[in-house]
């Protein structure tokens, strides 16, 4: 089952004071199992009350529970569908933070409550397809600080609770170098830094260009595979750079 939870000002349900937000959750209900009858959402904080909503499935393609003014700060999300019995067959759970004046989308899957035979668990995800973040794109060219004509060639991993991308900076005359930004969303990024890769030495293998292709991060270090180009119409090549 596929979860969307956004907060923001000017979501489905409105802020009403500077440290309060509200939560959507979308049911969409083309893959949904047919014996799932109500889902309910709980919101749980130390020191807060917990905050509960419910609705029950019906024959619409798309149905919307909602939190309104809830204060910004992390909170613990648990969504149940329960049948027409009022068991509980499908749960999920994941930690929210809600942020004043920011959307965020996360993806929850409910899981079948039950097992099988033996020590199995049945796991289950509905649906597999794609689709467009709505406010796309959500780093372009004016988000790096060098004036580039163009980004590209992104690499993104998830490290210490923070998007971490490296991308690939556009200038005229086809020449490129990489960059680094930060986001704790992945969707608003900032703390840019270009360029921490630059094209080698003239002589060198990666004289004209470089561009991002994937980075892993192994123990403490961070470890950088890129294509390296030597004059504008010479052969690609692939390079490691380690930090």
């Amino acid at each position: 089952m596929l979860v969307l939870i956004g907060c923001s000002k000017e979501n489905l349900v409105g802020i009403k004071s500077s440290n309060k937000g509200s939560v959507a959750l979308k049911i969409n209900n083309t893959n949904t199992p047919s014996d799932v009858q109500v889902i309910s959402a709980f919101m749980s904080r130390e020191n807060y009350d917990t905050l509960k909503t419910s609705i029950e499935i019906n024959n619409d393609s798309l149905n919307v529970l909602s939190f309104k003014e809830i204060a910004v700060g992390s909170w613990h999300l648990l969504v149940e569908a329960k049948n027409s019995a009022g068991k509980i067959i499908y749960s999920g759970e994941t930690d929210v933070t809600i942020i004043e004046d920011q959307t965020i989308n996360i993806y929850l899957t409910l899981t079948p409550t039950g097992s099988g035979t033996g020590n199995i668990n049945i796991f289950i995800e509905w649906g597999s397809s794609w689709e467009d973040y709505r406010n796309n794109p959500v780093f372009d060219k004016n988000s790096s600080p060098t004036n580039p004509y163009g980004v590209a060639y992104s690499a993104v991993i998830y490290d210490n609770n923070m998007y971490k991308m490296w991308y690939t900076n556009l200038y005229t005359g086809a020449e490129t170098d990489i960059a680094y930004s930060e986001s704790v969303d992945g969707i608003n990024w900032k703390n840019t830094v270009s360029p921490v890769l630059s094209k080698g030495q003239p002589g060198s293998w990666d004289d004209f260009k470089v561009a991002i292709a994937g980075i892993i991060k192994n123990n403490q270090q961070y470890e950088m595979y890129y294509i390296g180009i030597q004059g504008q119409y010479d052969e690609w090549s692939v390079g490691l750079a380690i930090s």
